[in-house]
């Protein structure tokens, strides 16, 4: 509603004046930290109820939001209480509806003789101690490996680029990395293709860069932690039936990945069974969604008690 758009920045910060002036029952951030806007309003009390959800999937630690709905295939399965701050809600599935990618396979070749590894990250998931263990990874290969990272527009802003780019290169070799920023969503996908393989990060790991992944019918493996961002890639392999490829230590993790990098045969199955996973069924399933508004509706009824 026009009566309640936020005006322009006042001071730095956005003028709440119209925006507080409201008969809401409820707010409900789809996410919260993806844009600035999201992090300023969720530090204010706009309405009785808030709620957040996992479109960015860490609790806010602000003392305005009240609940955090998510999904109990996802979080631990006991105490998951301590990952957030707010009120934990917590509804049948992942607690997310994954939205169905619109590219259409394209059958594309990889152009280099080396094998490669998709890395679907931003630049922030990629820290020092996850790069010594892709080291330990080359180190064990039988095969030249190339580490293709798809950083987003992530590093690009304040030159970021540049050292990132510099950093990453001196940890695993320049000849074992490239690093492409900026590409719209048909190059990433096309580049995505000739991948042998794709590799999730830790310990923020990958939701929708999984789907991607998966949607390509590309072997992928994923390393299972203690918070929903770490957990998310494993729950989605469960649903597959590629409970296999998922590990919960790094030892496991590079053994994984050494299996699908050196035992072609292996890689194939993998490959070829993905191919007969109905996604719709299952990935890109709409059925949980209601459980959304069943939840909204019950913490509104409830709240107050």
């Amino acid at each position: 509603d026009e009566a309640y758009v936020v005006n322009p920045l006042q001071n730095g910060l956005p003028n709440m004046e119209r925006l507080g002036n409201n008969d809401f029952q409820a707010i409900i951030y789809p996410d919260v930290g993806m844009c600035m806007e999201s992090i300023l309003l969720a530090n204010r009390r706009i309405a009785p109820l808030q709620l957040c959800w996992p479109g960015h999937s860490v609790s806010t630690w602000g003392g305005d939001m009240d609940y955090f709905v998510s999904g109990i295939d996802v979080e631990l399965p006991e105490n998951p209480e301590q990952n957030y701050s707010e009120r934990l809600v917590l509804v049948p599935g992942m607690g997310v509806i994954h939205n169905k990618p619109t590219y259409e396979i394209q059958g594309m070749k990889k152009k280099i003789d080396r094998f490669i590894i998709n890395c679907s990250w931003n630049c922030q998931k990629v820290n020092y101690t996850f790069l010594q263990t892709l080291k330990k990874i080359i180190a064990a290969s039988k095969k030249p490996l190339l580490f293709r990272m798809f950083v987003g527009a992530s590093s690009s802003r304040s030159n970021d680029h540049v050292p990132f780019i510099r950093n990453v290169k001196a940890e695993l070799g320049a000849e074992n990395v490239e690093i492409l920023f900026d590409l719209d969503y048909r190059r990433y996908m096309n580049f995505m293709e000739e991948g042998d393989i794709t590799l999730d990060s830790f310990h923020f790991g990958g939701c929708n860069t999984i789907s991607d992944s998966l949607w390509l019918r590309i072997p992928t493996t994923t390393w299972e932690g203690v918070k929903w961002y770490a957990r998310i890639g494993a729950e989605m392999l469960r649903l597959v039936g590629m409970s296999e490829l998922f590990a919960t230590n790094e030892q496991d993790y590079i053994d994984m990945t050494l299996k699908l990098i050196h035992d072609d045969a292996y890689r194939a199955d993998v490959r070829h069974r993905l191919t007969q996973v109905n996604l719709d069924d299952t990935i890109y399933s709409t059925a949980e969604a209601k459980y959304f508004l069943t939840a909204v509706d019950y913490l509104i009824e409830n709240h107050a008690k």
